[in-house]
Formats: structure tokens, sequence, C-alpha cells
């Protein structure tokens, strides 16, 4: 069997990084709408914080299966989606803070005495 010679191992990994890049960027026919998103941002990470106080997987999968059944979306829908919106750093990262928005107004909300 033939090797390549080392020097072409720059150019090998520029190709591959140009076809992942370019393969990313194209918009899937399913995308999730940006607000769906951000609430299935929310709420994955709600999870995230059940998953460290409970050692629970099957639960936490059932939570996950129930969260995307509520949106009528699939798991993978979800991670096409996530790969398009993560190819404009900039947009993913106004996703988030939207998100982290909505999770601390609900943490607010949550420690507000209530109203009698």
């Amino acid at each position: 069997m033939r090797y390549l010679p080392i020097r072409y191992l720059p150019v090998g990994l520029i190709l591959t990084a140009l076809l992942m890049i370019s393969c990313s960027d194209q918009k899937p026919d399913d995308l999730i709408g940006e607000e769906d998103f951000i609430n299935l941002l929310v709420e994955f990470e709600l999870l995230r914080t059940l998953q460290r106080t409970e050692a629970d997987s099957l639960r936490t999968a059932e939570i996950t299966r129930a969260v995307l059944d509520r949106y009528g979306i699939t798991f993978e829908q979800f991670e096409r989606s996530n790969e398009y919106y993560l190819s404009d750093t900039e947009v993913y990262r106004n996703l988030y803070r939207e998100a982290i928005e909505q999770l601390n107004m609900e943490i607010g909300r949550l420690r507000a005495p209530d109203p009698e």
C-alpha cells in the first residue's frame, strides 16, 4: 500500500474542514424555529440540572423524549437544527443569551415571595 507524502496533510485537512463547514451551513428542511429552539435550550438546561441531582438516566431519557414529543420533533431534527445554528456563532450566542434570560426570569419568579 502506498501512502501520500506528509506534505499533502495540510491540504487534506483544509479540504476536510471546508467540506464540513459547507455541509453545516445548509439550512435543514425541518429547521426548528428560533423561538422553539430557545425554549428547547431552556428545557434541556433544566434537564441537565435534574441530571446532576438525580442519577436516574432512564428518567432523564423519558423526560427528554417527552420534551421532544411536546414540540413534535425528533432528536435528530434537534441535532440538525443545533448544528445549523452553531454554524453562525453570533446567532447561536444570541439564542443562548435569550435562553439564559428566560432561565433567570424563571429563577426570579421562583424566588419571589408568594403574594397572598
